[in-house]
C-alpha cells in the first residue's frame, strides 16, 4: 500500500511538471507561485536509517512568497513528507519550512539558470515505532516515539531555468529519543510550472 502512494504521487507530479512544460511553450516566462517536489531524504539516526529503508522517499509543495525578477523564488514555505516502513519498523517526517534564498546576481534579465543557497527554518511532525522483537536473542524492546521537532535548514541548489530545479537540503533538530534523530539531508527534483 505504501508504495502504491508513493507511485500515485510520482505520477500525479510527473504529469502535472509534463502539461504544463507543454503549454509553457507558448509563453516561457511565465512561472508559477507554487512548486511541487519529489526525491530522497536520509535520516542522522541509527534507528531510522536501520529500522526501515536508510533513504526515505519524500515529495512536496511549495509557495514562494516572494520571487525575483526572472520568477524564481526569494523566500518560500514548502510542506514536504517522508516515510519508511520496514518488517518491524514504520517512520514518518511531515515538516512546514519558511527558506530565505540567496542567488548572484543574473548577467541577464534571460539568464535564469544557475546555482543558489538558502537558509531557513522548519517545525516537524515526526513519528518513530519499532516493534517489539521476542523471538530474536536478546530480545528487542519496541518502542514508540513521536513529537515536534523544530530545525534549522540550509539548502543549496541548481536552477535548469524558471521552472525546473535540483535541490539538496540539510534541517538540523535535536534528538527525539536515543538514536532518534530525525536530523538530515533531503535531496530532490522538482517543478514550478504548476497552476
Amino acid at each position: 500500500m505504501n508504495r502504491t502512494i508513493w507511485m500515485r504521487a510520482l505520477l500525479v507530479i510527473l504529469a502535472i511538471a509534463f502539461s504544463t512544460a507543454a503549454f509553457a511553450q507558448y509563453d516561457e516566462s511565465d512561472t508559477s507561485k507554487f512548486s511541487a517536489f519529489i526525491g530522497l531524504y536520509q535520516p542522522s539516526g541509527a534507528t531510522l536509517r536501520n529500522g526501515g529503508d536508510s533513504l526515505w522517499k519524500t515529495f512536496g509543495v511549495g509557495y514562494s512568497l516572494k520571487m525575483d525578477a526572472a520568477g524564481r523564488p526569494k523566500s518560500y514555505v514548502a510542506v514536504e513528507y517522508s516515510g519508511s516502513q520496514g518488517d518491524h519498523f514504520t517512520g514518518k517526517r511531515t515538516s512546514l519550512t519558511y527558506m530565505q534564498m540567496f542567488r548572484p546576481k543574473p548577467k541577464s534579465e534571460e539568464d535564469v539558470r544557475g546555482f543558489y543557497l538558502g537558509a531557513g527554518v522548519s517545525a516537524n511532525l515526526v513519528q518513530e515505532k519499532l516493534d517489539a522483537q521476542d523471538f530474536v536473542m536478546p530480545p528487542i524492546p519496541g518502542e514508540d516515539n513521536s513529537g515536534t521537532q523544530f530545525g534549522v535548514t540550509v539548502v543549496g541548489g541548481y536552477d535548469f531555468g524558471s521552472s525546473f530545479y535540483v535541490e539538496g537540503r540539510y534541517t538540523k533538530m535535536s534528538e527525539l529519543a536515543k538514536d532518534a534523530d530525525f536530523s538530515g539531508l533531503s535531496v530532490f527534483v522538482g517543478s514550478r510550472s504548476l497552476f
